[in-house]
């Protein structure tokens, strides 16, 4: 069961991993493309919004189009829409709101990437949370800092000397091992390089679990001593049987001698 359990928290944490990098990368190059078109689409937006005329050539754009809208459909969904289609409807109009946002927040033109981007994109607009790319950034350096302390706090399980199959150095690494019967562990080999993405998730993961675990413990109540729950029931039951004596008047060896609790 135990290896078992290890292979999938391998597998989840290889793909937080890649969550991770994909996060950074691809899909960072990705928002970056969108948040460019979205920001095309806001100084349409702002251009033409605020006068009938602006409004009505964009109601004729749209007809010119073949997209359709009626008589609430808002000047920035109907600019959505034109870019980006009426087929869906849902992003239609998330993105819609999104530009409604930045022009009530007074966004510039030429600010509305940089600010969608900071505020940690769309969902994160429309949510109202809008925690900064450096925010995030942040947290994932704290959760990771603490993750590194509590990591130093716990100690080696034992060394392996060095050996030319282990080619990292200075940083912590993911282990491919195995345990046998008797608790035994043999290193078999390292995986990745020194603290890789895949390394550094674990060790969030980490943090995050033995905080978890710290406050089970903390709500907890003390565990109880069997030992001493026997010494207390036969403690008691000496002294009711002392009492019963007394009461009747026959102060008996046996009627005080402790007698044994069944398990």
């Amino acid at each position: 069961m135990q290896n078992v359990n290890n292979t999938l928290q391998s597998a989840l944490t290889s793909i937080i991993a890649d969550r991770e990098n994909w996060e950074a990368n691809e899909l960072a190059t990705s928002n970056k493309r969108l948040y460019s078109i979205l920001s095309r689409c806001y100084s349409v937006f702002v251009d033409h919004k605020e006068t009938d005329e602006g409004r009505k050539k964009i109601n004729e754009a749209a007809v010119a189009l073949s997209v359709s809208f009626n008589k609430v459909t808002s000047t920035a969904a109907k600019v959505i829409k034109i870019i980006f289609g009426d087929d869906n409807r849902h992003r239609a109009s998330d993105y819609a709101q999104v530009l409604k946002i930045a022009a009530a927040k007074d966004v510039k033109k030429a600010d509305f990437e940089s600010w969608l981007s900071n505020a940690g994109g769309i969902y994160a607009v429309l949510r109202g949370t809008e925690e900064t790319a450096e925010q995030k950034k942040a947290d994932l350096d704290n959760a990771y800092n603490n993750g590194l302390a509590k990591l130093q706090q716990v100690g080696t399980i034992g060394s392996v000397a060095p050996n030319a199959n282990i080619q990292g150095r200075n940083g912590y690494v993911l282990v491919l091992g195995y345990v046998d019967g008797n608790g035994a562990l043999s290193v078999i080999k390292t995986v990745g390089t020194p603290d890789s993405d895949q390394v550094k998730a674990e060790i969030r993961r980490l943090a995050s679990e033995k905080d978890k675990s710290a406050k089970t413990t903390a709500n907890r109540s003390a565990p109880t001593n069997p030992v001493t729950n026997i010494a207390a029931a036969s403690d008691r039951a000496q002294a009711d049987a002392l009492a019963a004596a007394i009461a009747a008047g026959t102060t008996s060896d046996a009627s005080t001698t402790p007698q044994p609790i069944a398990a």
